[in-house]
């Protein structure tokens, strides 16, 4: 069953209508609930093979999405949701290994701010190799035409079955996360627009080994999703000391306030400290007038 609301709901698909305008707080949750030779979910998605006509197309089956056999070099299989998006967008996907394989090159895939048209795709993939015998984290630039694409950050991770994998990109700022914790990053600026989405890639025809089964994208436009990948965060590392490990943005609020709590009972303290200071003071001095002036 599908659903499309402006809000979510219960269903195991749900998302959000295009404004037409620069949508804000647009998302989109499914669990592949369908079996389709090519993803759709009732038009929701637009296909690298279909619509891009260089690439291959992203299947289904329950609660599992994976790419079709590959139809040529880097023709990776390639969805993106429908409907306007804003410029920043969270993507997250939780992995699943059917067959573990140890050879090269097996990847899941996010995408940000992608564009597919026919003969191009542009925007910023996000790729996770599943291959245990060659492990790395990618964010690449697709430039367009097929095989044109460049390099901007990687790091030698791999995902395993069961893996949340999470991407968000910020201005021009794209963080990669694995179960939570901050994997990569790097900075393009050369596109502002386009929608999430989802790929694979592979060396041979080991489609339906591994895929995803979870896929949520949204807009990261909040507050506390800016905070967490900012400078705020630069700045609570370099702030922080042990007593208070930094552990995410709730994390950091926390140790905020225990920091204010802190420095509050070291003002008070040392207000006594005046405080009682200055009383000795006074006593001094009026023990001395007593002296002086025979005061007993």
């Amino acid at each position: 069953m599908l659903c499309l609301v402006l809000a979510s709901c219960s269903s195991s698909t749900t998302g959000s209508a295009s404004n037409g305008g620069g949508a804000q707080n647009q998302s989109y949750t499914t669990d592949f609930p369908l079996t389709e030779a090519v993803i759709s979910e009732s038009g929701k998605w637009i296909s690298g093979g279909t619509t891009g006509v260089d690439w291959d197309n992203v299947q289904t089956t329950t609660n599992f999405a994976f790419g079709t056999p590959p139809t040529g070099q880097y023709t990776d299989p390639t969805a993106v949701l429908t409907g306007t998006w804003a410029a920043d967008q969270t993507t997250e996907a939780t992995v699943r290994i059917k067959t573990v394989n140890a050879s090269c090159c097996h990847e899941v895939e996010l995408r940000l701010r992608t564009t597919i048209a026919p003969h191009s795709i542009t925007g910023y993939e996000i790729n996770c190799s599943v291959a245990t015998g060659n492990l790395y984290m990618q964010v690449v630039r697709w430039n367009g035409p097929l095989n044109s694409f460049t390099y901007v950050a990687t790091s030698p991770t791999g995902c395993a079955d069961g893996d949340v994998l999470k991407a968000t990109i910020v201005g021009s700022t794209i963080t990669v996360y694995k179960n939570g914790v901050q994997i990569v990053q790097g900075t393009d600026s050369n596109y502002a627009s386009g929608a999430p989405g989802i790929g694979f890639y592979e060396t041979d025809n080991n489609v339906g080994y591994y895929g995803f089964s979870s896929f949520t994208a949204s807009d990261a436009t909040s507050q506390s999703a800016q905070l967490v990948n900012g400078p705020f965060q630069m700045h609570l590392k370099q702030e922080q000391s042990a007593l208070f490990p930094f552990d995410g943005f709730e994390g950091s609020m926390r140790a905020i306030g225990e920091k204010r709590q802190l420095q509050s009972r070291l003002e008070n303290r040392a207000a006594a400290c005046a405080t009682s200071k200055m009383n000795g003071i006074h006593r001094y001095k009026a023990a001395a007038l007593r002296e002086a002036s025979c005061v007993v």
